[in-house]
């Protein structure tokens, strides 16, 4: 019987191919499997969807990353924490001007592109589970998509594979690559995708100068408790 020694030093590209198939790639196959069998979508589904990230991609970094030795949650900034509470106004202030670059240009690519908005209304869906207002509803997604799912992507696009790139790569190299596999995983979408590209660059940039992972996480918090907050807003006023 063969057995992969995952202690063992592997070359880059087989390293980073590891974490892309044990952590996106299961969440990819997760997710497309549960939309095959279940075609609506509800709350419970997309609160599925949330949880599926948090195991699949908080357990690759931990077990293919912290497990292994390759990343250490003192390396990234976690714990001890390295934080300064100027950084929280930053995020507030970063968020706020790239929120709506980010959202136009990619609505100007998904319509040119594909000349409607229909993948981006799914988006909206899947992030409020579909059906009418309510305050359970939004309490529930926002927890979900806006506190939870920000800290488990940010462990596994910039804790894990960011860092790999750093030990390999110069600085525009890495920041482009990781930006762009951080924008693939929203492939449903064109115009998320280079919503998302540009919300990698800010974050890789953000923990490049901080040194910490608590910036791109507190500016991922925010950027997805705006556009939770939107969504549902919209909803409420019947828009």
């Amino acid at each position: 019987m063969i057995k992969l020694d995952l202690t063992r030093e592997l070359p880059p590209w087989t390293e980073l191919l590891l974490y892309l198939v044990g952590g996106l790639g299961i969440f990819t196959l997760c997710s497309y499997g549960i939309h095959f069998f279940f075609t609506e979508i509800t709350l419970w589904l997309s609160l599925t969807v949330f949880c599926l990230n948090v195991v699949c991609l908080g357990g690759c970094f931990y077990f293919l990353g912290v497990r292994r030795g390759k990343v250490t949650l003192s390396q990234l900034g976690l714990f001890p924490a390295r934080w300064h509470w100027r950084w929280l106004l930053a995020a507030i202030v970063l968020s706020i001007i790239f929120i709506p670059i980010r959202s136009i240009i990619g609505a100007m690519v998904e319509f040119l592109l594909v000349g409607n908005f229909e993948s981006l209304t799914i988006r909206s869906a899947i992030l409020t589970g579909g059906g009418d207002f309510s305050w359970f509803s939004f309490a529930l997604n926002f927890l979900g998509a806006a506190l939870v799912v920000p800290i488990s992507e940010e462990l596994y696009f910039r804790g894990l594979i960011h860092s790999m790139f750093q030990r390999y790569m110069d600085f525009w190299p890495r920041m482009l690559l990781s930006s762009a596999l951080f924008g693939l995983a929203h492939v449903d979408s064109i115009g998320v995708i280079i919503s998302s590209f540009i919300l990698g660059l800010v974050n890789a940039a953000a923990y490049e100068k901080s040194k910490s992972l608590w910036l791109p996480i507190a500016m991922h918090m925010i950027t997805n408790g705006f556009a939770i907050s939107f969504v549902y807003l919209a909803k409420f006023l019947g828009i």
